[in-house]
């Protein structure tokens, strides 16, 4: 098992958050689902640490797909939700995505995840 934490905003915990994994050779695939928040968040940049493993130093490593989605407020123009694995760390940053599909940005263009959030998803990334 793994704990998923919050790494950005450094203030904030999770009310609930559980994950599993399993590691074949230099892939991960990992689990999660996190709920809740201390404090709302909203046009901040959000990122989730406590991946069991580092990734690799390959540009983005690894993307997160989460399917089950609630209490997260969009920037206007956006609406998917993903993350992507960071660079040699044990973090993924959550990401929105553009209606039109052209680009994403973080949180930090606006909205954010409310205080009853809950996100489900998987991640795959290499170490």
């Amino acid at each position: 098992t793994w704990t998923p934490t919050v790494s950005t905003p450094a203030s904030r915990t999770f009310t609930s958050a559980t994950g599993t994994y399993t590691k074949i050779g230099r892939m991960v695939h990992c689990l999660f689902e996190i709920s809740g928040l201390n404090t709302a968040t909203s046009g901040v940049d959000v990122q989730f640490a406590g991946l069991p493993f580092s990734s690799s130093s390959l540009t983005y490593a690894g993307y997160a797909l989460i399917g089950d989605i609630s209490g997260v407020t969009y920037a206007a123009n956006y609406s998917q939700l993903y993350a992507r694995v960071a660079t040699g760390s044990s973090s993924m940053q959550l990401l929105q995505r553009r209606t039109d599909g052209t680009s994403h940005d973080t949180f930090a263009a606006g909205g954010g995840l409310g205080a009853t959030f809950v996100l489900r998803g998987v991640v795959t990334y290499f170490t």
